[in-house]
């Protein structure tokens, strides 16, 4: 069980999570979701359901002025949202005041590890094994390739197993907001630079021109709306 509120960038103690914690430490559990009434729960066996954890209001309110806190955000009716990531957790919190039915509350499970396996991902239906071995000769191939779809869809995860088809030495660059790839953690030994966009500080477009200045074989941009690898 990895213990994924242990992270150096935050000062939250495990039991700051309150009801959650179970939830958090369940390894099997990808996404909480919290809509003002109810927990949802995207689990990796039973997918997506609702729970019977009924949280307090007042607990809502405490965990949300927290991570707030942790990254030094205002939260209310003026700064409406606050987020907050860690290496393998990413929280996303919308004030009440724009969501009506009460604060809506998002955490997102981004660990360093590959869920998907070849016969996990055809044993579920994911996708079929001809599919699958066409995407794997695409990656040995260096074609570009793009990959959109729902959240929550397996896109990311996807994009982790077909790294298993780059050889070692060809320089990665990834492109990401949100650092959910963590490529060189899944590849150990890897030739990888991983680069962390900022909205004013280091743009999508700095990063991506930074990145073919770096003599990289792959340039793999990410963010939350969709997933790409390409390939030169």
């Amino acid at each position: 069980m990895r213990k994924i509120y242990r992270d150096s960038f935050w000062n939250f103690k495990p039991e700051y999570f309150g009801p959650l914690l179970p939830l958090i430490e369940d390894d099997n559990i990808t996404d909480i979701n919290y809509n003002g009434e109810a927990v949802w729960i995207d689990d990796l066996r039973r997918g997506r359901y609702r729970s019977d954890l009924r949280l307090e209001p007042e607990f809502v309110n405490q965990f949300c002025a927290r991570i707030a806190n942790v990254v030094s955000a205002n939260f209310n009716k003026f700064d409406n949202l606050v987020e907050a990531e860690t290496d393998t957790l990413r929280v996303s919190i919308i004030h009440e005041s724009a969501a009506r039915t009460g604060h809506s509350v998002s955490i997102r499970k981004t660990p360093a590890v590959r869920r998907m396996s070849r016969e996990s991902m055809i044993r579920s239906g994911y996708c079929s094994p001809e599919i699958l071995s066409l995407l794997a000769n695409c990656a040995r191939g260096h074609m570009n390739m793009v990959f959109c779809g729902l959240p929550g869809s397996g896109k990311t995860e996807l994009l982790k197993y077909l790294t298993r088809f780059v050889p070692p030495d060809e320089k990665v660059i990834t492109v990401e907001d949100n650092l959910e790839i963590h490529y060189r953690e899944i590849n150990p030994g890897s030739n990888c630079v991983e680069l962390k966009v900022h909205p004013e500080l280091f743009s999508y477009t700095k990063a991506i021109k930074a990145a073919l200045r770096q003599n990289a074989s792959w340039i793999m941009p990410a963010n939350r709306a969709d997933r790409g690898l390409s390939g030169e």
